[in-house]
């Protein structure tokens, strides 16, 4: 389907499934011209359409300024019935609009745009408004891509509804301030969050040192990725819930994710331990110099001297302190150990857009 317009864009949308030679190129050439984030870069996009089954629909659209790419984004499509009797089509923002397959939970999502370009917005949107849907799912969009395309300003649009779903803060530590600073990381936690660190060491070290064993390799990747899966579901399973990794499609995704971009020097995953007690594993995204914490399994215990969480994480950031990072992100949502290190905060969202408010 090509869409033409007054400024001058044309938008043309290919089956991604039929050429995956042709969208790999499209994409790696205009993710160069892009701000993105790893949820948008061509080793998860790839990672996530190859694990997908047949029977899903997902297109890729593009837009192009006269013969040049400028921007690039997958529609997934599922048709169902809303309560029961209400048709409904569905399209989610690179993704499925099938809970299932969509329990990755991607986070600063956005449509990939070259930057360099002044483009207007405004007729990105009116091409997908033109398109056949009755719910627009945007799962995990970044403030900028909501800023851009002024989503939250629904009560100044006529065309959709909005339904804000849930927002919540993303909270990072600027690791290239804390260098600047040129204080360890523990100086910048408050006196009772730094009494409650050394505890905790303390009581870990009673017998032997807190060790970190960073994967140097696929297979000790794969490795430690079996450990976090572990010790996840038991420690969810304990609490009553089934766990992340319980769902099928979500564990063998992030195994071939593994398998295939860690090479690429795009996954980190830690173990933190002492000789006689697992603390804690950690599996994290890097991408442009910024570590993106994903997933994690923690050993608790009774005694609250033990603090995995902490503990892993503060070994964590002085590693990629020390390795030149500039963020290290814990994205979204709210946990004790986040606050506690984190220096700055952004909110992600996760909208619908409806075209008719009933």
């Amino acid at each position: 389907m090509n869409n033409d317009n007054a400024d001058g864009l044309i938008f043309k949308k290919v089956n991604p499934f039929s050429d995956m030679k042709f969208v790999e190129e499209l994409w790696t050439d205009l993710q160069k011209r892009s701000v993105h984030s790893y949820f948008n870069s061509w080793g998860w996009i790839s990672t996530w359409l190859t694990s997908l089954p047949n029977h899903i629909k997902v297109d890729l659209h593009i837009a192009y300024l006269e013969d040049t790419p400028v921007a690039a984004f997958f529609f997934g499509e599922t048709r169902r019935r809303k309560y029961g009797f209400l048709p409904s089509r569905s399209l989610a923002l690179n993704a499925t609009a099938n809970p299932y397959y969509d329990g990755l939970y991607i986070e600063y999502n956005a449509i990939l745009y070259d930057s360099s370009k002044s483009l207007n917005f405004n007729e990105i949107l009116n091409y997908i408004l033109s398109l056949e849907w009755d719910e627009l799912i945007l799962l995990g969009v970044s403030n900028q891509f909501a800023l851009d395309f002024k989503l939250l300003d629904h009560q100044k649009n006529s065309h959709y509804y909005l339904i804000i779903d849930h927002n919540e803060n993303a909270f990072y530590v600027n690791l290239q301030k804390i260098r600047d600073s040129k204080i360890d990381i523990l100086q910048s936690l408050s006196s009772n969050r730094r009494s409650q660190l050394r505890r905790s060491i303390k009581q870990y070290e009673a017998e032997s040192k807190i060790q970190v064993k960073k994967a140097s390799s696929t297979s000790e990747a794969l490795e430690i990725f079996e450990g976090l899966v572990q010790q996840h579901q038991h420690e969810w399973k304990k609490r009553g819930w089934p766990g992340m990794f319980s769902n099928p499609f979500f564990y063998q995704f992030h195994k071939d994710l593994i398998q295939n971009q860690f090479s690429a020097g795009n996954i980190q995953l830690l173990h933190i331990y002492t000789e006689k007690m697992d603390i804690g594993y950690l599996y994290s995204f890097v991408y442009q110099g910024d570590v993106l914490f994903y997933q994690s399994g923690f050993n608790y215990q009774p005694d609250n001297n033990y603090r995995p969480g902490l503990i892993s994480h503060y070994f964590s950031i002085l590693d990629n302190i020390q390795n030149k990072m500039n963020v290290y992100d814990f994205l979204a949502g709210d946990s004790t150990y986040k606050r506690v290190f984190a220096t700055e905060t952004k909110p992600v969202y996760w909208l619908r857009l409806y075209k008719n408010k009933p």
